[in-house]
C-alpha cells in the first residue's frame, strides 16, 4: 500500500498541483480561505477531490462552477483531475 500511496503523492507533484495553482491557490489557500477550503497541499487536495471533480465538470454559466472567473479548466486538465481521482490513494 505504501507504494500506492507514494505513486499518489508523485502524480500530485507531476501533474495536480500545478492545476490548483494555476486555478484554485489564489482564492483557496492562506488564512481564510474561500468557503473555508483549502486546496494547497496534497492532502486537502486529496479530501476533497470528490468535491471539486464535481465542481470543475459543470457548465459554463452554472451555478457553482469552478473556478467561477475565466474559462472552465481545459481538457487535459479535467482528465487529470479525473485520473488522480481513480487512484486507490488513501
Amino acid at each position: 500500500m505504501e507504494n500506492a500511496e507514494e505513486d499518489c503523492v508523485q502524480f500530485y507533484d507531476n501533474n495536480i498541483a500545478s492545476i490548483m495553482e494555476q486555478s484554485c491557490v489564489s482564492c483557496h489557500s492562506g488564512q481564510a480561505p474561500s468557503a473555508n477550503l483549502k486546496l494547497d497541499s496534497y492532502s486537502h487536495v486529496r479530501n476533497t477531490i470528490e468535491s471539486i471533480i464535481d465542481r470543475v465538470n459543470r457548465e459554463e454559466g452554472s451555478s457553482g462552477i469552478m473556478p467561477p472567473f475565466g474559462a472552465k479548466l481545459e481538457l487535459e486538465y479535467l482528465d487529470l483531475l479525473q485520473e488522480f481521482y481513480s487512484m486507490e490513494c488513501e
